[in-house]
Formats: structure tokens, C-alpha cells, sequence
């Protein structure tokens, strides 16, 4: 299964202009063949001088490659299935939840069980305190909701850069980490966020304005991978939809009460233009009449 070569003829061509010795040995798993490994080096007739079992050893790392590639490709396969019903089973919960208190745990479950992570949580930027809190709103498990609130860090301090950095940050842009030891984070292995070592975030948005985060931890380094990242995306745009149209519910249902309660036109039309400004996240709101 091992071939080696070497032909002046190769140094025409610019791409192997330093080739003179080249050794390819092919990925077979299970009798098939799913790949090749080559090497090549700029000493005529180098592998043809390596000792036998040098190349026997070569050998062997392809093949135990070959079953690892192609057991990475099967677990690939059954994670975009396994993503596929993830979205499958958020959308029902999103039709069949109106309330918001309802819908968002069911949102950290769903995504907690669906990539297989240690922890998910669903923060909601604080208006009320000038925009410096993120608020954890739900999460999975239970005992991940007692996160205090994230208070914002600013710029991050350099290479000790703090752990829950990365989840403000993604209010403007996706995180993606796969070890959170390499960011010589204080507070990624304790507290809230005790033995997490990868983390996925994503912005949550209503009408392109972000409102929080969703976000997922595991344990293990490198958990989390790009598509996860774009489902966990496809997530967010689902459950931004879910709780705009929750808010919406809300607003008519205050002000219905407004009006059933009251007979000042005022208070009815305040309640009006407050509603509609915090709908589309606006600071000031006019009606004329």
C-alpha cells in the first residue's frame, strides 16, 4: 500500500519545483478507500532508503487515521441530524408558547439537549441601569440561572481577558471559543459558569436590534464547532421572533387594560406611545392627534 517516487521531470512545474522524493499512503477503512496521505521531500530517493519498519509505522498511523476521520464524518453527520430536530422541536415550542416566562426555558432546555452542552443561558440586556447589566432570563439546568448579572467589562484587560467578556461581546458578534483557559479567564472555572471550558454565544435579536445573548457551555475543550454556531444563530432569529411577538401580545393586553380602567385619555394614549417605544426600542415616541 506504500508507493514511492522520485523523476527530475517534477521540477518543471513550479508547484513541485523542490520535490525529488515523494511517498503517498492511502486512508482505507474497511476495505475502502476514503483518502490518501502524501509526503514528498527534496532528497532524491529519501523514503526509498527509510528502514522497512519505519514505513510499516508510517503505515500504521494511516490506517488508525483512517478510522478516526472517518468516525469524526459519521459523528459530523449525526450532529446536523441532530440539529435539524433541534430547530424541529424549538419551532413547536415557539408556536405553542405565548408567555415569555414559559417560552425561554424551554428555548435553554431544548438547546442544552440538543448540542449536548453543560449549560445554556438567555440574557437579556438591563435598560433600566443605562444599558451596563446582561440579566440571565432563563437557562439549563436550574442551577445555572442564579447567574448574578454581567456587569460590562469594557475593553478586555489585554490577554487576561474575563470570561464573561466573550458574552458581552456577543451582543454585536457570534463567540466562538474553543478553550476558555487559553484566555487566562478569573472566573471561567468557578461560580457561575464552575468547569466550563468551550462556549458557543450568539446576539438576540428583535428587528435587528440586540436585546441579549444565548449562549452555551460544555466541559470539554473543543465541543463546539462552527455549525453549532450557525445553529445556535438559526436559534436566536427563531426565539427573537417568539418574544417579539410575545411583547406585542403583552402591549395589547396593558393597554386594553389601560382603557377598561381608566377614563383619562391621557393616561390611555401615554400608555400608547410607552408600548410602542419599548416594541422598537426607540427614546422618544409622539402622538398626534
Amino acid at each position: 500500500p506504500i508507493y514511492t517516487a522520485a523523476d527530475h521531470n517534477w521540477g518543471k512545474h513550479s508547484a513541485t519545483a523542490d520535490v525529488k522524493s515523494w511517498i503517498g499512503i492511502p486512508l482505507v477503512f474497511q476495505g475502502t478507500t476514503i483518502g490518501i496521505v502524501t509526503l514528498d521531500h527534496d532528497d532524491q530517493g529519501f523514503y526509498g532508503r527509510l528502514p522497512k519498519s519505519v514505513l510499516n509505522e508510517i503505515d500504521t498511523i494511516a490506517s488508525n487515521a483512517a478510522t478516526e476521520i472517518r468516525g469524526m464524518y459519521e459523528l459530523a453527520i449525526a450532529r446536523q441530524s441532530q440539529a435539524l430536530k433541534l430547530i424541529g422541536e424549538i419551532t413547536e415550542e415557539l408556536e405553542a408558547k405565548l408567555d415569555t416566562n414559559e417560552l425561554l426555558p424551554a428555548i435553554t432546555s431544548a438547546i442544552a439537549h440538543g448540542l449536548g452542552c453543560m449549560q445554556s443561558n438567555i440574557f437579556f440586556l438591563d435598560r433600566q441601569n443605562e444599558g451596563r447589566q446582561l440579566v440571565c432570563k432563563a437557562a439549563f439546568p436550574q442551577s445555572a440561572a442564579h447567574v448574578g448579572p454581567l456587569e460590562n467589562p469594557g475593553e478586555p484587560p489585554g490577554p487576561h481577558e474575563q470570561f464573561s467578556h466573550r458574552i458581552w461581546l456577543a451582543l454585536e458578534e457570534a463567540q466562538l471559543v474553543d478553550d476558555v483557559a487559553g484566555l487566562g479567564s478569573a472566573d471561567a472555572t468557578s461560580g457561575a459558569f464552575g468547569g466550563a471550558r468551550s462556549l458557543v454565544a450568539v446576539p438576540l435579536k428583535i428587528a435587528d436590534h440586540a436585546i441579549g445573548v444565548v449562549f452555551a457551555a460544555h466541559d470539554m475543550p473543543g465541543w463546539f464547532s462552527a455549525a453549532d454556531q450557525s445553529l445556535l444563530e438559526t436559534v436566536a432569529r427563531h426565539a427573537g421572533i417568539a418574544i417579539e411577538r410575545s411583547i406585542g401580545l403583552n402591549l395589547i393586553q396593558s393597554i386594553g387594560g389601560e382603557i377598561l380602567g381608566t377614563s383619562r385619555l391621557e393616561d390611555v394614549l401615554k400608555k400608547i406611545v410607552t408600548g410602542a417605544m419599548e416594541l422598537t426600542h426607540t427614546d422618544s415616541g409622539v402622538i398626534y392627534l
